[in-house]
């Protein structure tokens, strides 16, 4: 299958990335020069087309990774056709403005990738469901099919929270790494501390953070009291009303 990519940002690198290990051919935009031709040059399936139209025109599925104001400058100029799978995994684009732009192409759908998705592992929320998703991340991304176009939103929000968590994490890893006087070791243990556990949950039905939590928080125990404080400090209540503003500003 023939691959195309239009916008060369972070994210592409990874689709990129995830893409060829299933043996794919791509082609990619110049948009962002430095990761154009870096992919080019570690990946040989991967070919840099001239211009956005040519990256259409020889693809079979395209992926569309513009930040949505140069979307709306450039998707318009583009010629699809009705055989062609669209997939865009722009946040701020609805899906009715998205299919005016990419008209007659009948398989469209918009999705929500991670940068894990190189490696693998990766949920991948759609609406609506997609056979060309399925067949290029499928085997080794959960893909989790929605019925409403405005479900897309809090996930959206969820994944707007990673960069706050990890900095959380960063944080108990750098006071580990200075009480140790090894910022190194601080991290590792961090990572896999949190990783280990992560991956044992992921394999849970649901409950699984209710129940690690609970094992985890002996009454009067390190983990009871440390989690007890950050609640008195409103934290989590400013988590949930930092979750509901991302909410507002995708609804909008």
């Amino acid at each position: 299958m023939q691959i195309g990519f239009i916008g060369t940002g972070r994210i592409t690198r990874r689709l990129v990335g995830g893409a060829v290990h299933r043996a794919h051919t791509v082609l990619i935009t110049r948009r962002n020069e430095s990761i154009s031709e870096e992919l080019a040059a570690t990946h040989p399936v991967v070919e840099i087309a001239d211009t956005p139209q040519a990256v259409v025109e020889g693809s079979d599925v395209v992926f569309l990774c513009l930040p949505a104001a140069a979307a709306r400058v450039v998707l318009p100029e583009l010629r699809f056709s009705a055989e062609q799978a669209v997939i865009s995994v722009m946040a701020e684009v609805k899906l009715a403005e998205l299919r005016q732009w990419v008209a007659p192409a009948e398989e469209v759908c918009v999705t929500i990738p991670m940068p894990l998705i190189e490696q693998g592992g990766c949920p991948l929320p759609v609406h609506p469901r997609s056979s060309a998703l399925e067949t290029v991340y499928g085997k080794d991304n959960p893909i989790i099919a929605l019925e409403r176009e405005q479900d897309l939103e809090p996930f959206w929000a969820v994944a707007g929270t990673m960069a706050a968590v990890l900095t959380e994490l960063q944080t108990i890893a750098a006071w580990l790494g200075e009480r140790i006087g090894d910022p190194d070791a601080g991290e590792r243990y961090v990572t896999n501390l949190y990783s280990g556990y992560l991956a044992s949950l992921g394999k849970e039905r649901a409950g699984g953070l209710e129940a690690a939590i609970g094992d985890l928080s002996i009454e009067g125990g390190l983990n009871a009291t440390f989690r007890d404080a950050i609640a008195r400090s409103g934290h989590y209540d400013d988590l949930r009303a930092q979750l509901d503003a991302l909410g507002e500003r995708l609804r909008s």
